[in-house]
């Protein structure tokens, strides 16, 4: 996976993904137990086998708030499209 870009991570825990991802849209997050600093963000849609309450919303200006739970200590994202072909985006957390 390449990754071309990145953003810091504020203190409330947003990350700017504006351009990738439309400000104001639904969005869903994930990690796989194969790597937890491997966070994936697709724009929600009920072909996602993923209930609607576990959904974020993209403020105006296109910052995503990672959930305290995937963020741990993380204050840098470097962002992925290489899934591009699902609409979404990966963010490699780092750590402090």
């Amino acid at each position: 996976m390449r990754f071309f870009t990145g953003s810091k991570i504020d203190a409330q825990g947003r990350i700017a993904i504006s351009g990738l991802i439309d400000p104001l849209t639904e969005v869903v997050c994930y990690v796989t137990e194969e790597n937890f600093d491997l966070l994936f963000v697709l724009p929600y849609s009920d072909d996602i086998d993923i209930p609607s309450n576990y959904t974020h919303k993209l403020d105006d200006k296109g910052r995503f708030i990672i959930p305290s739970a995937f963020r741990k200590n993380a204050v840098f994202g470097y962002i992925t499209t290489d899934i591009s072909e699902t609409g979404g985006i990966a963010i490699k957390l780092i750590r402090k």
